[in-house]
């Protein structure tokens, strides 16, 4: 199977969306678990804040996370 830049794009996309899916349903299930109002606003909300951290964490291991290991391996 050849490895292009469309398939790696759709791919982490994918995945983004089946990870942000399963938060927001594990989060419904234990915020309606604890509660006795069944709400979906609380768990699209969690979902959404994971989706948030983990793009920007991806954005800032790409750009700075190389450099921090090499700079770490060269002190060694």
């Amino acid at each position: 199977m050849i490895v292009t830049r469309k398939r790696s794009f759709i791919k982490a996309i994918s995945w983004r969306v089946i990870g942000s899916i399963d938060t927001f349903i594990l989060s419904l299930i234990i915020i309606n678990f604890f509660s006795n109002k069944y709400t979906y606003d609380l768990a699209f909300y969690i979902a959404a804040l994971e989706l948030v951290t983990k793009l920007l964490f991806i954005i800032f291991m790409k750009d700075y996370g190389i450099e921090l290991i090499l700079v770490e391996l060269k002190r060694r």
